[in-house]
């Protein structure tokens, strides 16, 4: 439950950083703080969402499962967008723009994360085989 908590903080806080960032260079302004806290559940329903579809489908192809877990984000975002009036739908591409750059910052960090996980495992491995000889 920690790193559930801890990866979707993770991710509302590169998505805000994103958003401002975007508004700011496009609109020469910052967001409001509704907005804030639709983002913080709409966030929580796509973390909610990965971890219930991570459980049942598993594909053998990883390039497939990122692409079908981009496809789901940008549903729920473009869906919740138009909801809640985030955007209209001449501007569409902006939050498709947003959602891939967020989505490639994700993607690079637990690439990082993962790369160190078997760099430490790979050195346990080498120190328990250094102790067993």
């Amino acid at each position: 439950m920690k790193k559930f908590i801890k990866d979707w903080l993770m991710n509302f806080a590169i998505i805000v950083i994103v958003l401002y960032v975007f508004d700011f260079i496009l609109y020469g302004q910052g967001g409001n703080k509704v907005f804030i806290f639709q983002l913080l559940f709409v966030t929580l329903l796509i973390r909610l969402l990965a971890k219930l579809t991570s459980k049942f489908i598993s594909l053998y192809y990883p390039v497939l499962e990122y692409l079908l877990e981009f496809a789901m984000v940008n549903i729920v975002v473009l869906g919740s967008g138009l909801l809640l009036k985030w955007f209209r739908l001449e501007n569409i591409w902006h939050p498709i723009l947003v959602i891939a750059v967020v989505y490639a910052a994700a993607f690079v960090l637990d690439l990082t994360r993962t790369n160190r996980d078997i760099a430490f495992i790979n050195e346990q491995i080498k120190r328990r085989r250094g102790f067993g000889k």
